[in-house]
């Protein structure tokens, strides 16, 4: 299963020491009331490609590059193909 959709409205880039006390002033104007729904706030830490465990996000990658290696073999050996079926 690839990973959970995401939806974030505000990165904290600063550096906040334990026990620190940071105030964030939230404005969540999404009415929830209608369908019965609930609003959370998840406090998480995350990378640029994923959570703190980068293994997914390599592993796409490099499954991704490799697809794309074979694809270009494949691309060529048709291109070599047809020239040798011209001559």
């Amino acid at each position: 299963m690839l990973g959970l959709t995401r939806s974030i409205s505000s990165i904290v880039k600063k550096k906040i020491i334990f026990r620190e006390i940071e105030l964030i002033y939230l404005y969540l104007d999404y009415d929830v009331k209608s369908y019965g729904g609930k609003k959370y706030i998840i406090l998480s830490t995350i990378g640029p490609f994923g959570g703190k465990n980068q293994f997914l996000s390599v592993s796409y990658f490099t499954v991704g590059g490799i697809c794309l290696l074979v694809s270009l073999f494949f691309l060529f050996k048709m291109i070599q193909a047809k020239k040798q079926k011209q001559n």
